[in-house]
This record gives C-alpha cells, sequence and structure tokens, in this order.
C-alpha cells in the first residue's frame, strides 16, 4: 500500500484530500506545519508528499527544493491556485503541479494511482490485492496520461 504525506496549511483541504485517498484504500498521514516534515518523513517513510502552496508559495517553494535535496527519490505532487507557482524553476522539481478546483481530490486521486503503479512497475512487483498497470491491461503511454490532465 501507498503511503501518501499530506502538507498543506489548510485543514480543510487535508480532511478532502484524506478522505478520498483512504477511500481508495492509501495510508495517508498529515500536517499543517511545514517545520515538522522532515521529522513526519523519517517518522512515516511516506512513498509521496502531496504539497500545498497557497498561503506562503514561496516558503512552499523554498521546502520543495529542501526536500529535493535531502530525499530526492521521494515523489511531491504540488498543489496550488496561483499559476505563477508553476512557472517557477522551483517548481520543475516537483513531479507534478496540480490546480486545485472541484476536481482537484479525484486528479490527484487518479495521478497518485499512476505514480504508485510507476513504482510497482519499477521494482517489478505487484502490491497484495491490486493488480499491476500491465495486469490491468493498460499501456505504458496510459500511466501519466496527457499534458492536458494537468491543468495547463
Amino acid at each position: 500500500m501507498c503511503k501518501v504525506l499530506l502538507l498543506d496549511r489548510d485543514e480543510v483541504i487535508r480532511m478532502l484530500y484524506r478522505e478520498i485517498l483512504e477511500e481508495e484504500g492509501f495510508s495517508v498521514v498529515d500536517t499543517g506545519r511545514h517545520e515538522m516534515f522532515c521529522e513526519m518523513v523519517e517518522e512515516e517513510s511516506p512513498d509521496i508528499v502531496v504539497m500545498g502552496a497557497d498561503q506562503d508559495p514561496w516558503a512552499s517553494l523554498n521546502l520543495l527544493q529542501t526536500i529535493r535535496r535531502r530525499y530526492y527519490d521521494l515523489h511531491v505532487i504540488l498543489c496550488t491556485t496561483y499559476s505563477h507557482v508553476k512557472n517557477d524553476p522551483r517548481a520543475l522539481s516537483a513531479d507534478l503541479v496540480l490546480f486545485k478546483g472541484a476536481d482537484t481530490g479525484e486528479l490527484l486521486k487518479s495521478r497518485i494511482q499512476k505514480i504508485q503503479d510507476s513504482m510497482v512497475y519499477m521494482m517489478g512487483l505487484s502490491s497484495p490485492g491490486k493488480k499491476g498497470p500491465w495486469e490491468r491491461g493498460e499501456q505504458e503511454s496510459d500511466w501519466y496520461g496527457s499534458f492536458d490532465d494537468y491543468g495547463s
């Protein structure tokens, strides 16, 4: 099972994402405090981090750089409502930048599933009780979708 760390200062967003992801069977831990991030990564060992970049986008982008320096292989999805965040060079180190909207939770769930599938594919393993992408008949090109899916 894939473990997701939600890092967003907005408690309502964290609750919404947690509900959607747990419903799908992901293990979810969350925090609203950036300063707790490294401690939580050490304690929880998440596979994927979903990070909000709204209340203080510059601090979030700086934290993203810290994540890449310390935990270079950790998958990071950056969620924001600010279009200028996507164009910031620091945002390029995120695996994915999503714009928050009505369907963000469902899109997030879908993208996390695709990242999990690629992790399973890279390890050559299938998660217990879950079929790998090749077992579901998906093609490798289907795993990441098109650029239109990313809200650009």
